[in-house]
């Protein structure tokens, strides 16, 4: 399962000088801020006793086949920390590397979770494919943190839970249940095994338990697309830079820059591309885990008058033939 499921309960403290102290994976995303860096241990950190873990994985049949291999995905905690970069990511699926099969989870209050699918799943049956497995440490009956799942469908549902109403309404949930709008889609599963107890016949091995069933997802619709972005600002020489992008898909979006008012209203000046490299949390609000640059930074040619832009607000559309919207931020900014 590599590090990121690596972590040891230190029961009687003879191992860190904790009784019951936790052994997590020193990066950001494997522990929280009470943990502490101790030399001995290189590469971990040491959580006090009353830090708990579970773990989430995610499988799918038809993207592994009969193996059901857990898909490309990255982890995103609610305070920004992160499973692992997308280089990371792409690595792996070019190769002969594993995808991680399990990723441990602070189970806190103060967090939440967001699992983005790096991977094309435009072509799959979403009709109960996905599988996800809670392990708990402690309590067979323990709920996950709130869970969101981006890149694979929208109108998605937990096969057998409750629906609820609101995120708010999830939060506060004691029971198996989801919410979903469009393409937002967030969970909550109770465990289905106790994640530390050995299996008779591997205590020499050291192996989990972790043969167990889950629940399955069933998505309705493929991802609904949709221009997001925003325009970050412009500068004195009259450079507009932002990113946009159209929702859930890889493709690198047109731009067409209109001022004193949106198209129908505004005066067009121009078109561009937003396709220079982007950072990674511009590929999770485009909900593009694969790299794919969607930022832009534009100034307006010569050959175009200055007094036809000039002073002007600025109103940028994202174009994708269906929508077409307007960036956030449009009608706020003026070329100098």
């Amino acid at each position: 399962d590599k590090h990121l499921s690596d972590t040891l309960r230190d029961r009687d403290g003879t191992l860190t000088g904790i009784a019951n102290g936790l052994m997590v994976g020193s990066e950001d995303f494997s522990n929280a801020p009470n943990c502490i860096a101790n030399p001995a241990f290189l590469g971990f950190k040491i959580c006090p006793a009353s830090t708990q873990v579970g773990y989430l994985r995610i499988l799918s049949s038809q993207y592994g086949g009969a193996s059901t291999v857990q898909l490309p995905q990255v982890l995103k905690r609610s305070d920004g920390a992160i499973s692992m970069s997308l280089t990371d990511i792409n690595l792996m699926k070019t190769s002969t590397a594993n995808i991680y099969a399990k990723t441990s989870l602070i189970s806190s209050a103060n967090y939440s979770y967001e699992v983005i699918l790096v991977d094309d799943f435009t072509n799959l049956n979403k009709n109960a494919d996905l599988i996800i497995q809670y392990y708990s440490e402690g309590n067979i009956d323990a709920l996950s943190p709130v869970v969101k799942l981006s890149g694979y469908g929208s109108q998605c549902r937990v096969n057998g839970a409750t629906q609820v109403g609101s995120l708010a309404e999830l939060n506060s949930s004691s029971n198996l249940s989801f919410y979903a709008s469009g393409n937002e889609f967030y969970f909550r599963i109770r465990a289905n095994s106790l994640y530390f107890p050995i299996v008779t016949g591997q205590a020499n091995s050291g192996l989990s338990r972790n043969q167990v069933t889950g629940v399955s997802i069933t998505c309705d619709a493929p991802i609904t697309k949709s221009i997001t972005g925003v325009i970050d600002g412009v500068d004195a020489a009259g450079n507009v830079y932002g990113w946009a992008c159209n929702y859930g898909s890889s493709s690198q979006v047109a731009i067409h820059l209109y001022v004193g008012g949106p198209a129908g209203s505004g005066t067009f000046i121009k078109d561009f591309m937003a396709n220079i490299d982007s950072e990674m949390a511009v590929g999770f609000a485009c909900g593009d885990g694969t790299g794919t640059g969607h930022r832009f930074n534009f100034k307006v040619p010569a050959s175009i008058p200055a007094a036809m832009y000039s002073g002007k607000t600025i109103y940028l559309h994202g174009i994708n033939g269906v929508d077409n919207s307007l960036l956030y931020r449009s009608g706020a900014l003026s070329f100098p």
